[in-house]
């Protein structure tokens, strides 16, 4: 998988509570044999969901939100969707991301933007620990939790996460790790495996909110990131004026396109690449661009296995070979794990 040479591999980075714990929850609704909402997730691999009645993996703050937000929704007439037995309810899910400051931003999921007597929850739902409440409309494919549109009902438009000495802007559907304090040590991990110099150009790709982009462009001469979610950007911009940090820009588009463009002289050509795909993996076009590009080091994050040998097979094939590989246990007491691999040009 790994190519030619030889390929130093760390001991897992443990995450001991609460470094592990889940700053994000997002709980899907289901109709009880009584008609009454309660709390579900997937089984794995399967659309077919299961009724939970706690989530230790999850920061506390969060999963007691979840719960006091559906046992809330029972006030109201509204019932859970269901593609199959229920297309045409309104209720679909209910999401919770918190801080390490105490902040939880709560995003209720419906099929439609109204959702007639939400109002009258919004004090008990601040009560309850939300310091803002948004709807996002979904009223789409059953595999994609969100939809296009999110609306903010009250409070503030994002929340703020601080991390590796920053202060990061994370609006409710912006992609950010769920485990802020294991999102540290990941960080941590990433600028020591690039280890950019005061004149190096780095590359961030599929940079979400800018959680590596910022902490690289404090040791590097310029650092740039793509991202094809625009809210993400919006906030990535945010985080870094706020923060000081003015040798960083966000680009919003696709990857393959970013990576043409260095090769054209419109974006920078950069000497280091990090990168976090979506579970996906990279594809074919973003492999050619780095293989035209041949950056000095590359530092590449994932949270799929199966994707990540995908990928490091297609990369070996474009003259890279692996350095170093560490697995995180970002997410303990569960079978997901975060993996870090560095990269360098076959010699």
């Amino acid at each position: 998988v790994f190519g030619s040479g030889t390929v130093q591999v760390g001991a897992t980075v443990p995450a001991a509570a609460p470094y592990g714990e889940r700053h994000k929850v997002a709980a899907h609704l289901q109709n009880d044999a009584r008609g009454r909402l309660v709390p579900a997730l997937h089984r794995a691999r399967s659309p077919e969901l299961e009724p939970i009645h706690e989530c230790p993996a999850s920061d506390a703050l969060a999963w007691d939100l979840v719960e006091r937000t559906v046992e809330l929704l029972n006030e109201l007439p509204h019932r859970a969707w269901d593609p199959w037995f229920a297309p045409n309810e309104l209720l679909r899910s209910v999401l919770v991301r918190t801080t390490t400051l105490g902040e939880a931003h709560l995003v209720l999921v419906a099929t439609r933007p109204e959702v007639p007597g939400l109002d009258d929850l919004l004090d008990d739902l601040h009560e309850a620990g939300a310091t803002s409440i948004s709807v996002n409309c979904n009223d789409g494919d059953l595999a994609r939790l969100l939809g296009p549109k999110t609306e903010r009902w009250s409070g503030p438009e994002f929340v703020m996460e601080p991390l590796a000495g920053l202060r990061y802007r994370i609006a409710p559907t912006a992609f950010f790790q769920t485990s802020p304090r294991m999102a540290e040590r990941l960080v941590e991990h990433v600028v020591e495996a690039l280890a950019p110099g005061p004149d190096d150009t780095v590359a961030d790709l599929y940079c979400g909110a800018g959680l590596l982009t910022l902490p690289l462009a404090r040791v590097a001469r310029t650092v740039f990131g793509i991202e094809a979610n625009v809210r993400a950007i919006v906030d990535a911009r945010a985080t870094a004026a706020a923060n000081g940090l003015r040798n960083v820009a966000f680009h919003a588009g696709q990857v393959a396109d970013a990576l043409a463009a260095c090769r054209r002289g419109e974006l920078p050509r950069p000497r280091l690449v990090a990168m976090d795909p979506p579970r996906e993996g990279l594809g074919s076009d973003v492999v050619e661009g780095l293989r035209q590009l041949r950056p000095a080091r590359l530092a590449y994050v994932s949270c799929e296995p199966a994707t990540l040998r995908t990928d490091l097979l297609a990369l070996a094939a474009a003259g890279f070979r692996a350095t170093a590989a560490l697995p995180l246990d970002m997410f303990p007491q569960t079978a997901l794990v975060e993996s870090l691999v560095t990269l360098e040009p076959a010699r």
